[in-house]
């Protein structure tokens, strides 16, 4: 055993006698090819890839055949706000509330997603970290969690060999592949080919160990199944794509972008059969949303309803649910299914580089049309480079929250171990995490908390049920007036850069405590 397969032993071992979640096995061994009908033979290994553990590989990629030829014209069975299945680190499965369709439970208790993830991915590092996946797995986990983020989305299957031209400050800079590279013949890294009837074990066993350790920081994952952006941003990519035949052995090769996403092709019994092992292996923890891919199309769906009835993420969607029920696991939340997806939702250009959409733009759209969705909306900027700035995304939160929507940051930055630590991240994390914090201190109940912006004066974005209960966010401090406030009313100011309250008085005109942005909580008894 090798010393990097060594440390992931050892850091199993202390999860588990630490009393967190454990690794449940999954009996994988006997399963059928998708495409011979046929058990795989122990597999060797070559010791050419860059993943850190190679002598751990074992069976192949496998379809039971449970699951007939999925339907394209229905929405997911989500699960409803009841059951949570086994809780694993004081965590159950999100569910849609039955109360109000806007927002998350768990367990039947709301649950409110402050997220911020990386430009990164499980089965990814850059240089910093030399291949050491479950370090770089904790690193970002240990840092989040300490900030009170709860929810990230993460990459699994970049869906590509390596690159030729190493570079150590890339994301993907060192892959830890689903798939054993046996050869014969060379992909277009230069080292042995994949097959892709035979799954790398050691990238399983990642997968379930990096689930677990974020399950114990109390954190819910929004797990991307597999990746569609990299066959529509360069050729580069395609070119690396595991399904071309330059990089496989099984001979499975395709030209047309629509046969890589056909539901009926070629290479959707190898999705299938990735998917399902993916499901079998960490499908039993609570704390997860899955999302069938990134980014289809290459751009993004105009609707909720246009995404959740797309041919290729409906038959995803039923591989996800059909090994879900052959297993007896608890039904999760598919994204865009249940949920529509990162781009669809306003918000997914703010920040960005360029063509920046603006914050109020962004609230509108989430306060306006996208509200009639009737769906939980997380608003998301996975879009562009660099990372977003931390008064912005502070800014954006609230916007959000406002609107009745919840907010994931992307920080295409945090693959570098410098940036993870950086003090705009620290802040932007911590803003963030505010948003949450003001609710659950406040004990603020978002449920029918509609947007309200008509109810308040001056620079300001409100929601409230009327005579009950009101959020104002004031972006630039100075005064507003609640409109109809009885005179019982108790304000209260909440600061979003550090979370520290005030007394406000009752209205129904107040005064932010200065010119910076504040958050003001009225409260009628």
């Amino acid at each position: 055993m090798n010393m990097n397969a060594l440390r992931l032993a050892s850091r199993t071992a202390i999860s588990l006698l630490a009393g967190l979640m454990g690794v449940m096995a999954v009996a994988c061994s006997a399963e059928v090819n998708p495409r011979t009908a046929e058990t795989s033979s122990d597999p060797t290994t070559d010791g050419a890839t860059s993943d850190p553990a190679t002598d751990g590989m074992s069976s192949n990629p496998t379809t039971d055949g449970a699951s007939s030829d999925p339907t394209t014209d229905g929405m997911s069975s989500a699960p409803d706000g009841g059951a949570d299945g086994a809780s694993r680190g004081g965590l159950g499965v999100p569910a849609i509330d039955p109360v109000d369709p806007h927002r998350f439970v768990i367990d039947g208790k709301p649950w409110m997603p402050a997220g911020y993830y990386p430009g990164a991915s499980f089965a990814m590092t850059s240089g910093d970290y030399k291949g050491d996946f479950l370090a770089y797995v904790e690193d970002y986990v240990d840092v989040a969690s300490s900030f009170g983020i709860n929810y990230f989305r993460i990459w699994i299957n970049w869906g590509t060999v390596d690159s030729r031209n190493y570079n150590r400050n890339a994301w993907d800079a060192h892959i830890l592949h689903p798939y054993q590279r046996t050869g014969p013949g060379k992909a277009v890294d230069g080292k042995p080919k994949v097959d892709l009837d035979k799954f790398n074990d050691a990238y399983f066993d990642h997968i379930a160990q990096s689930m677990d350790y974020a399950a114990a920081h109390g954190m819910v994952v929004q797990l991307m199944l597999l990746d569609c952006g990299h066959i529509y941003y360069s050729a580069e990519l395609v070119a690396r794509d595991y399904f071309k035949t330059a990089n496989n052995v099984n001979g499975v090769d395709w030209s047309n972008k629509t046969e890589w996403i056909d539901p009926k092709g070629d290479i959707f019994p190898y999705l299938k059969a990735f998917v399902e092992r993916v499901v079998a292996t960490v499908g039993d923890r609570p704390g997860i949303i899955w999302e069938t891919c990134n980014e289809k199309l290459g751009r993004p769906f105009a609707t909720y309803t246009q995404v959740a009835t797309d041919p290729f993420h409906v038959a995803m969607g039923e591989v996800v649910r059909a090994k879900e029920s052959d297993l007896g696991y608890p039904a999760h939340l598919i994204m865009p299914l249940d949920l529509p997806e990162h781009r669809t939702v306003a918000g997914h250009r703010t920040p960005a580089s360029k063509d920046e959409e603006s914050v109020a733009h962004m609230h509108n759209q989430l306060a306006g049309e996208q509200r009639g969705w009737n769906v939980p909306l997380i608003t998301d900027n996975d879009c562009c480079g660099g990372e977003p700035d931390a008064d912005l995304i502070r800014e954006k939160a609230w916007a959000a929250l406002t609107a009745g929507a919840d907010m994931d940051v992307f920080n295409n930055e945090l693959p570098s171990r410098s940036e993870l630590h950086n003090a705009n991240t620290a802040d932007g994390m911590k803003y963030v995490s505010l948003t949450r914090a003001f609710v659950e201190g406040q004990q603020v109940d978002l449920r029918d908390l509609d947007p309200a912006d008509d109810l308040v004066t001056g620079n300001a974005w409100a929601a409230a049920r009327p005579g009950d209960e009101y959020v104002v966010y004031l972006p630039r401090g100075g005064g507003t007036t609640v409109s109809d406030l009885a005179a019982t009313a108790v304000g209260t100011w909440f600061d979003p850069h550090d979370g520290t309250t005030s007394a406000a008085g009752s209205g129904p005109k107040f005064t932010a405590p200065d010119r910076r942005d504040w958050v003001l909580h009225v409260r009628v008894p």
